[in-house]
């Protein structure tokens, strides 16, 4: 006469304990991936965020010296037009 057992064969349970491992492994590598972009993007916003002063203070520049060289000239065509007035 046969018994009836029931449960979990020792192989089935090591089974179960090998697939579980391999989820649990390819979590903490794919979490490990995450962290180093989640890294790299805020380095790569720091780094645009630097860029984007530095365009600025050379749009500046080139702005204020744009608007001296127009004064400049403004001058000049006030000091000829003075000149040549009697």
């Amino acid at each position: 006469m046969k018994q009836k057992t029931s449960g979990f064969t020792l192989i089935e349970v090591m089974v179960a304990i090998v697939i579980l491992s391999i989820g649990l492994l390819a979590l903490a590598g794919a979490t490990a991936n995450v962290s180093k972009m989640v890294g790299y993007g805020k380095w790569a916003t720091v780094a645009s965020q630097v860029a984007t002063r530095r365009v600025e203070i050379i749009r500046q520049i080139a702005n204020s010296i744009t608007d001296l060289q127009w004064q400049n000239r403004l001058v000049r065509i006030a000091s000829l037009n003075a000149i040549n007035t009697p």
